[in-house]
């Protein structure tokens, strides 16, 4: 993985270097995100998504063709991804078990976009980003506990892709309180092309993580035999963000405009 973020690294140095306006600086981000199975979506009550808000922080660099609306925009991020979910599980008249459970991926995200926007004022961005699994876990519990209902925790790191793929689209507004400092607000909409989960064996009963068990059943009580079906799992990701970069070199023409 190492080799992809120099070789991702030393090409953004290199095409920003030549270009007349370039600014670097730390981002930070909330989003909501989603881990979206039709498999859990078909549920009903049964198994309910919660809201779920994580925090994202990085450094990007912004590079703006000189006197153009055409500009580039790439980024390091270290990214939560995080799914919450609620169940009923009836085992009875009168009787029933209240479950919680929640998955918690980290990405390295990197983000390579184009934007079209002066160099303050409203943007508008698009373009892929490309994603690497860092770490991952999950745990469930249950309300009340037996010792037919246990809770559990743990990473699974076999469950989740390594790499994943995905489509951003975004816009802003960049204000220039200095003639070297840039503050960009906006949102970030992210949808991912690539499976996040992995397809398990119909025969294996080795434990594994909530998410990727009901990607790979379609029932909440789940029967190894009756009701496998695979389904896979997308990465959604809707935020807003704020980012504080430096001007790194500018030509004449440009620190005049701002002057």
């Amino acid at each position: 993985m190492n080799k992809y973020i120099l070789l991702v690294t030393l090409v953004i140095t290199f095409n920003c270097s030549q270009g007349q306006t370039l600014r670097m600086g730390p981002t930070l981000a909330y989003n909501y995100t989603l881990l979206s199975n039709s498999n859990i979506s078909g549920l009903g009550e049964e198994l309910n998504y919660l809201p779920t808000y994580c925090w994202s922080f990085g450094a990007t660099g912004v590079y703006n063709f000189d006197q153009s609306l055409i500009g580039f925009e790439a980024s390091l991020i270290y990214a939560s991804h995080n799914q919450t979910y609620t169940g009923t599980e009836i085992t009875g008249p009168g009787t029933y078990y209240t479950l919680s459970a929640q998955t918690k991926l980290k990405y390295l995200d990197i983000p390579l976009l184009f934007r079209l926007g002066d160099l303050k004022g409203f943007y508008f961005e698009a373009g892929p980003e490309f994603s690497f699994l860092m770490s991952s876990s999950c745990s469930v519990s249950y309300d009340p506990s037996d010792s037919a209902h246990l809770g559990s925790s743990g990473a699974f790191g076999g469950d989740f892709s390594g790499f994943s793929l995905s489509g951003i689209i975004g816009g802003g507004f960049t204000f220039m309180p200095t003639k070297t400092m840039f503050i960009d607000l906006g949102f970030k909409v992210g949808y991912g092309f690539t499976d996040v989960t992995s397809q398990i064996s119909q025969n294996d009963s080795s434990a594994h993580s909530f998410t990727s068990t009901y990607a790979n059943y379609t029932t909440f009580k789940f029967n190894r035999t009756s009701n496998y079906g695979y389904s896979p799992t997308t990465r959604l990701s809707a935020g807003v963000f704020i980012s504080m970069t430096f001007l790194i070199e500018g030509d004449t023409k440009f620190n005049n405009r701002f002057r």
